[in-house]
Protein backbone atom coordinates (compact mmCIF):
# COMPACT_ATOMS: atom_id res chain seq x y z
CA UNK A 1 0.00 0.00 0.00
CA UNK A 2 1.02 3.58 -0.53
CA UNK A 3 3.08 5.06 2.31
CA UNK A 4 0.63 7.97 2.70
CA UNK A 5 -2.30 5.58 3.09
CA UNK A 6 -0.37 3.40 5.55
CA UNK A 7 0.15 6.44 7.77
CA UNK A 8 -3.62 6.83 8.24
CA UNK A 9 -4.37 3.11 8.47
CA UNK A 10 -1.82 2.73 11.29
CA UNK A 11 -3.97 5.08 13.40
CA UNK A 12 -7.03 2.82 13.16
CA UNK A 13 -8.14 0.47 15.92
CA UNK A 14 -6.23 -2.85 15.72
CA UNK A 15 -9.18 -4.84 14.32
CA UNK A 16 -9.93 -2.26 11.61
CA UNK A 17 -6.24 -1.80 10.82
CA UNK A 18 -5.83 -5.56 10.27
CA UNK A 19 -8.85 -5.69 7.95
CA UNK A 20 -7.70 -2.62 6.00
CA UNK A 21 -4.23 -4.08 5.51
CA UNK A 22 -5.81 -7.31 4.20
CA UNK A 23 -7.42 -5.48 1.27
CA UNK A 24 -5.68 -6.62 -1.90
CA UNK A 25 -6.85 -3.90 -4.29
CA UNK A 26 -7.60 -0.20 -4.02
CA UNK A 27 -11.25 -0.95 -4.85
CA UNK A 28 -11.44 -3.37 -1.90
CA UNK A 29 -9.88 -0.76 0.36
CA UNK A 30 -12.30 1.97 -0.82
CA UNK A 31 -15.24 -0.39 -0.19
CA UNK A 32 -13.90 -1.29 3.26
CA UNK A 33 -13.44 2.39 4.19
CA UNK A 34 -16.99 3.24 3.06
CA UNK A 35 -18.55 0.27 4.90
CA UNK A 36 -16.83 1.28 8.14
CA UNK A 37 -17.40 5.06 7.82
CA UNK A 38 -13.66 5.73 7.80
CA UNK A 39 -12.69 9.04 6.25
CA UNK A 40 -9.28 9.74 4.78
CA UNK A 41 -7.80 13.18 4.11
CA UNK A 42 -8.12 14.34 0.48
CA UNK A 43 -4.52 13.53 -0.53
CA UNK A 44 -4.74 9.96 0.87
CA UNK A 45 -8.15 9.45 -0.71
CA UNK A 46 -6.74 10.58 -4.06
CA UNK A 47 -3.91 8.05 -3.73
CA UNK A 48 -6.37 5.21 -3.02
CA UNK A 49 -8.81 6.17 -5.77
CA UNK A 50 -6.03 6.42 -8.34
CA UNK A 51 -5.73 10.19 -8.66
CA UNK A 52 -3.60 11.38 -11.52
CA UNK A 53 -5.71 10.20 -14.44
CA UNK A 54 -4.73 7.00 -16.20
CA UNK A 55 -1.06 7.12 -15.19
CA UNK A 56 -0.52 4.43 -12.53
CA UNK A 57 2.80 6.08 -11.65
CA UNK A 58 1.30 9.56 -11.04
CA UNK A 59 1.15 8.75 -7.32
CA UNK A 60 4.61 7.71 -6.05
CA UNK A 61 4.78 3.95 -5.46
CA UNK A 62 6.88 2.07 -2.94
CA UNK A 63 8.12 -1.50 -3.26
CA UNK A 64 5.20 -3.87 -2.66
CA UNK A 65 2.47 -1.36 -3.62
CA UNK A 66 -0.28 -2.50 -5.97
CA UNK A 67 0.10 -0.89 -9.41
CA UNK A 68 -3.39 0.44 -10.30
CA UNK A 69 -4.81 -0.97 -13.52
CA UNK A 70 -1.94 -3.39 -14.20
CA UNK A 71 -2.54 -7.14 -14.31
CA UNK A 72 -0.27 -10.03 -15.15
CA UNK A 73 -0.60 -11.00 -18.82
CA UNK A 74 0.03 -14.64 -17.87
CA UNK A 75 -2.34 -15.26 -14.96
CA UNK A 76 -4.34 -11.98 -14.90
CA UNK A 77 -3.62 -11.35 -11.20
CA UNK A 78 -2.77 -7.90 -9.83
CA UNK A 79 0.80 -6.64 -10.39
CA UNK A 80 2.91 -5.09 -7.63
CA UNK A 81 5.64 -2.44 -7.85
CA UNK A 82 9.23 -3.58 -7.35
CA UNK A 83 11.10 -0.43 -8.32
CA UNK A 84 12.69 1.36 -11.24
CA UNK A 85 15.67 -0.03 -13.13
CA UNK A 86 17.35 1.59 -16.13
CA UNK A 87 14.36 3.82 -16.89
CA UNK A 88 11.84 0.98 -16.68
CA UNK A 89 9.29 0.15 -14.00
CA UNK A 90 9.83 -3.32 -12.56
CA UNK A 91 6.60 -5.08 -11.58
CA UNK A 92 5.94 -8.53 -10.18
CA UNK A 93 3.13 -11.02 -9.77
CA UNK A 94 2.57 -12.58 -6.33
CA UNK A 95 0.53 -15.51 -7.66
CA UNK A 96 2.40 -18.59 -6.40
CA UNK A 97 1.85 -20.42 -9.67
CA UNK A 98 3.23 -17.52 -11.72
CA UNK A 99 5.85 -15.50 -9.76
CA UNK A 100 6.85 -13.50 -12.85
CA UNK A 101 8.75 -10.21 -13.01
CA UNK A 102 8.06 -7.57 -15.66
CA UNK A 103 9.92 -4.52 -16.91
CA UNK A 104 7.64 -1.90 -18.41
CA UNK A 105 9.08 0.79 -20.63
CA UNK A 106 7.20 4.07 -20.07
CA UNK A 107 7.77 5.00 -23.72
CA UNK A 108 6.57 1.85 -25.50
CA UNK A 109 4.52 -0.06 -22.89
CA UNK A 110 6.37 -3.19 -24.00
CA UNK A 111 7.00 -5.55 -21.17
CA UNK A 112 9.84 -8.00 -20.90
CA UNK A 113 9.34 -10.67 -18.31
CA UNK A 114 11.34 -13.35 -16.60
CA UNK A 115 9.68 -16.61 -15.63
CA UNK A 116 12.16 -19.22 -14.65
CA UNK A 117 15.13 -18.99 -17.02
CA UNK A 118 13.32 -17.71 -20.11
CA UNK A 119 13.13 -14.08 -21.21
CA UNK A 120 10.10 -13.20 -23.30
CA UNK A 121 8.61 -10.09 -24.87
CA UNK A 122 4.93 -9.23 -24.50
CA UNK A 123 2.56 -6.31 -24.44
CA UNK A 124 1.08 -5.48 -21.07
CA UNK A 125 -2.72 -5.40 -21.11
CA UNK A 126 -4.13 -2.31 -19.42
Amino acid sequence: MNEMINKYIEDLEPELREKAMACKTNDELMEFLAENDIELPEEALEAVSGGGGNDPYAVPLNEGDIVPGKTCPLCHEQLYYFGERVGQHVLYCENRACRSYFRESPVTSIVYFDQGSSLRRMYLHH
